[in-house]
């Protein structure tokens, strides 16, 4: 079982929302699952998904029913049971696994706790392929920068916005693009989604019009 003193996470770059109800133990396993695709408790004991004894375990079996409820749908809802055909769901004594991987948030939280973003985009669209929101937010941290996008998400919490990861994708252009490279690989990423384009042409035409009203008013 991993110490909780091992800290390989640091709290300065985590939301301070959440520095006091996370233990360490949590935050590893967010990212864990993260870089590793979808994991049952059984994987977590046996430190991985391989045969036993080849890692130290991560966690107890007692540890883990606590992280599942603390960070599960009744709780944090950062982790949730998913049912992919693609992963064994037996291990080797035929004895069922439930698997478990990262929700919306929990892809938002174990961005900006450092997890691996090749292998976060490779897992996310292994797992959830169909949930373009997702493909696109981890697009535009590439685009954008890995550390600028942890910045606006952590700056919503701590103004204590509701994490919303579709707003983020419409803020994050507009605050973060600082360059013409930048703004080509944003259009990019456009063409290669052109659901989430409709729907971002839509929110930045509200957004001028708005500004536009601003403007009038502040003349008068």
């Amino acid at each position: 079982m991993l110490s909780n003193s091992d800290n390989m996470l640091s709290c300065d770059n985590m939301c301070s929302e959440y520095i006091d109800v996370l233990t360490d133990l949590e935050r590893k396993t967010i990212v864990a699952l993260a870089e590793k695709g979808p994991m049952s408790g059984y994987d977590f004991h046996l430190g991985g998904k391989r045969d036993r004894g080849s890692r130290k375990a991560l966690m107890s079996s007692g540890y883990w029913l606590k992280v599942k409820e603390h960070l599960g749908p009744e709780g944090l809802g950062f982790i949730e049971r998913v049912n992919l055909r693609r992963y064994k769901t037996y291990d080797q004594r035929g004895r069922r696994k439930d698997l478990y991987w990262l929700t919306e948030e929990g892809v938002m939280f174990a961005l900006l706790n450092h997890a691996n973003l090749e292998r976060l985009r490779q897992n996310v669209k292994l797992v959830c392929g169909e949930n373009e929101i997702l493909q696109v937010f981890l697009d535009l941290a590439e685009v954008i920068g890995v550390d600028k996008m942890r910045g606006i998400v952590k700056l919503s919490k701590q103004c204590k916005v509701e994490a919303q990861i579709q707003d983020f994708l419409i803020v994050a252009p507009q605050t973060m693009i600082d360059n013409e490279k930048q703004l080509r690989a944003f259009v990019k990423v456009m063409k290669k989604y052109p659901k989430f384009s409709e729907i971002y042409k839509i929110k930045a035409r509200r957004a001028c019009s708005q500004l536009k009203r601003i403007e009038r008013y502040l003349r008068t």
